[in-house]
């Protein structure tokens, strides 16, 4: 968390330590250009970059700062969302998807920690650090461990492989809305290690069979998804095509209670666009 001294405002920023972290000059170019192509994206439900470069041994990059919580902490406060909820959610983290397709990037780490709503009720994802440029890693298949969360991460990253498309990403979310509709992660196990063969090896449990008030056009989203394979899963566009159906048909059924949405709950902590912690100390930063 700092302050823009320019334009006197609060931003959040990401540090690699090119010098202690033993980088070499390729890696830092290949890092650099990468941290350019995130700071270019321009969408309503990706956190917005302002600035980067690499100054004093640092590739720095300058985002907006958000002021809200993230669906982690929403789901401590306050329990499992609603199908309605989720399919909001959804809708808003795969549009983001079908924006970084295009750029050739994948996430590698969509889970409830990195989607935050921000002060004006805005979905949006953050921590764009893993973020993968496929043409930067072209001939390469494979890295010595899987990059990611167990609890979200797609078969293939969990293999360790780096020739992975959109579709892990839309793995992950799946996990994602499977966790915040029900309660539970898609597999649960001793360490991590368990977790990582039961996303290569097991096949998931019917959400509806955990959650019993959630539809079955829903669940299926969800399962397809979480599909081994995959070719077998949604593209973003399909995904989102299918929510957006779903989200018609529940806005015709008869009206149900009103209810505040835990999507408009504001906590009283805010997270950083950054991913940082709360707590963070702020530093007087001049853009450069």
């Amino acid at each position: 968390k700092a302050n823009q001294l320019s334009l006197d405002r609060v931003v959040a920023i990401k540090l690699v330590d090119v010098y202690n972290n033993n980088v070499n000059n390729r890696s830092t170019e290949v890092m650099y250009k990468e941290a350019r192509i995130v700071a270019s994206f321009n969408h309503p439900n990706i956190v917005s970059a302002i600035d980067v470069g690499i100054q004093d041994g640092f590739i720095y990059l300058a985002m907006e700062f958000i002021d809200g919580p993230d669906l982690k902490q929403i789901f401590k406060e306050q329990g499992i969302f609603s199908e309605e909820e989720c399919v909001e959610i959804g809708l808003r983290m795969g549009e983001a998807l079908e924006y970084l397709d295009l750029f050739k990037c994948v996430h590698r780490d969509i889970k409830p920690g990195n989607i935050l709503i921000d002060k004006n009720n805005h979905i949006k994802l953050i921590d764009l650090g893993l973020a993968l440029n496929l043409e930067s890693v072209e001939g390469q298949s494979q890295s010595s461990k899987g990059v990611g969360t167990p609890n979200y991460i797609s078969p293939e990253q969990a293999k360790g492989r780096l020739d992975i498309d959109i579709r892990s990403d839309i793995y992950a979310l799946g996990a994602t809305l499977y966790f915040l509709s029900t309660g539970k992660n898609v597999f649960r196990g001793k360490d991590a290690r368990e977790i990582l063969l039961k996303h290569v090896r097991d096949i998931p449990e019917n959400p509806s069979l955990l959650n019993k008030e959630l539809s079955a056009e829903f669940s299926q989203i969800i399962l397809d998804s979480l599909e081994k394979l995959p070719e077998k899963r949604p593209n973003p566009k399909d995904f989102v095509k299918r929510l957006a159906d779903l989200k018609n048909k529940i806005n015709v059924l008869p009206e149900a209670p009103k209810k505040i949405s835990r999507l408009r709950h504001k906590l009283p902590h805010a997270r950083s666009g950054n991913n940082g912690r709360n707590g963070a100390r702020s530093k007087r930063v001049s853009r450069r």
